[in-house]
C-alpha cells in the first residue's frame, strides 16, 4: 500500500503533506513491528531503498547533506554477483559465470565506484560552500519578510482601498489578501460579496472574525495551485524583499491567479523607505521599495500589463494588473 501511494507522485502544494502522512505510517508499523517481534536490518533497508526509488524528488530532505547520504550509501558497486537460482542448476551455472568474468566485472565495478566517489566528495565540497553562503543570506535576508506599513494607509479608509474593491467586484473565485493585519480588508470584501480571506504572520488568527491565517505570505502563495484564486492583494509585503524573492513571489501570485484575475499590489515608495520614523526593518532588510518606473519596468519582465497610481502623499502606490493565464504565457 505504501508503495501504491508514493509511485503516484502527487503535484502541487499537497505533495509535501502527502510524503509527511505517508512518511508517518511508515515510521508507525516499524514501531509496531519492534513491539510485536523486532524489525529485521534488511527489512529497514527495503523501506528506505523503496521510498529512495518513488519518493517525489525533493521528498527525502530538503537539503543537499539529505540527499548526499543516499548518494554515498551507493557508491560502491558490488562486483560479486548472486548466484540464486530457483532452477536446477541454475546456481552452479551462475557460479561457473561469474568466475569466468570475475576479473573483468571486478575491474569495471573497481573504476566505476572511485568515479562515484570522486562525485561524491566534489558534492560534499558545493555543499560545505552552500552552507556557508546560507549561513551568511540569513544575516541580511529574513525569512519570513516583514510586513511594513510604511505610508501608514493598511486601513479601509487608505486612498489604495476604493480602486482595489471596485477592481475586484465581480471576479470570480477566492481572493487572497496577503498582509491582512487583523482582516479589515478580509471584512470589507465580504461585505461586498466576496468571499475572502488573509494571510499575515503576524496575526492572531484565533481573535479574528473572519478567515485569517498566520502565515509567511511567499511561502503560502508557493504553495497555491494553479488558477486557484480569482484575485490576490500584497498590501506591504513586497517592499523589504530582495530582488530575487519579490520577483519569486509575483510569478507565485500570478500562476495562482485565473486567467483575468486581479493582482494589487499597495507598496511603499522610497521616500517612505527613506523616512526617519521609519522602523529598524527597514535598515536590515535585503531590498529597497521600487519607483513607479521600477514597478513599470518588473511588470514587464513579468510579462503582464500593469497600471501604477502613485498616492497623494507620495509616500505609496498601487499597482493593478491581469493575469494572462497559464496557457498565454
Amino acid at each position: 500500500m505504501v508503495e501504491e501511494r508514493l509511485v503516484a507522485e502527487p503535484e502541487g502544494h499537497h505533495a509535501q503533506e502527502l510524503v509527511r502522512r505517508v512518511m508517518a505510517e511508515v515510521h508507525q508499523e516499524a514501531a509496531r513491528r519492534r513491539v510485536e517481534g523486532g524489525l529485521q536490518a534488511s527489512e529497514l533497508a527495503e523501506l528506505d531503498e523503496l521510498f529512495a526509488r518513488h519518493a517525489p524528488v525533493g521528498a527525502q530532505g530538503q537539503r543537499l547533506a539529505d540527499v548526499l547520504r543516499h548518494v554515498d550509501a551507493r557508491s560502491f558497486v558490488d562486483p560479486v554477483v548472486p548466484v540464486a537460482s530457483k532452477k536446477a542448476g541454475g546456481s552452479a551455472l551462475k557460479r561457473s559465470i561469474r568466475s569466468a568474468t570475475q576479473w573483468y566485472v571486478g575491474f569495471v565495478a573497481h573504476q566505476v565506484s572511485q568515479f562515484a566517489t570522486a562525485v561524491s566528495r566534489a558534492l560534499h565540497v558545493v555543499d560545505g560552500e552552500l552552507q556557508a553562503i546560507h549561513r551568511e543570506l540569513a544575516l541580511v535576508a529574513p525569512d519570513p519578510a516583514p510586513v511594513l506599513d510604511l505610508a501608514g494607509t493598511h486601513r479601509v479608509d487608505g486612498w489604495w482601498v476604493a480602486p482595489v474593491l471596485a477592481a475586484l467586484d465581480g471576479v470570480p473565485g477566492r481572493v487572497l489578501h496577503g498582509g491582512c493585519g487583523d482582516g479589515w480588508l478580509v471584512e470589507a470584501l465580504g461585505q461586498r460579496g466576496c468571499d475572502a480571506y488573509g494571510v499575515d504572520p503576524r496575526v492572531d488568527e484565533r481573535t479574528s472574525r473572519v478567515d485569517v491565517r498566520a502565515e509567511d505570505v511567499a511561502e503560502h502563495l508557493r504553495g497555491l495551485a494553479p488558477a486557484s484564486l480569482g484575485g490576490v492583494v500584497l498590501s506591504g509585503v513586497l517592499d523589504g524583499m530582495a530582488p530575487a524573492q519579490r520577483h519569486q513571489a509575483l510569478e507565485a501570485a500570478l500562476a495562482a491567479l485565473e486567467e483575468g484575475g486581479l493582482l494589487a499590489i499597495q507598496a511603499a515608495t522610497p521616500a517612505a523607505w527613506d523616512r526617519p520614523e521609519a522602523p529598524g526593518e527597514v535598515d536590515l532588510a535585503p531590498g529597497r521599495p521600487l519607483r513607479t518606473v521600477g514597478w513599470e519596468a518588473l511588470c514587464r519582465r513579468l510579462e503582464v500589463a500593469a497600471e501604477v497610481r502613485e498616492g497623494p502623499a507620495g509616500m505609496d502606490l498601487l499597482v493593478l494588473a491581469r493575469a494572462r493565464g497559464q496557457g498565454a504565457r
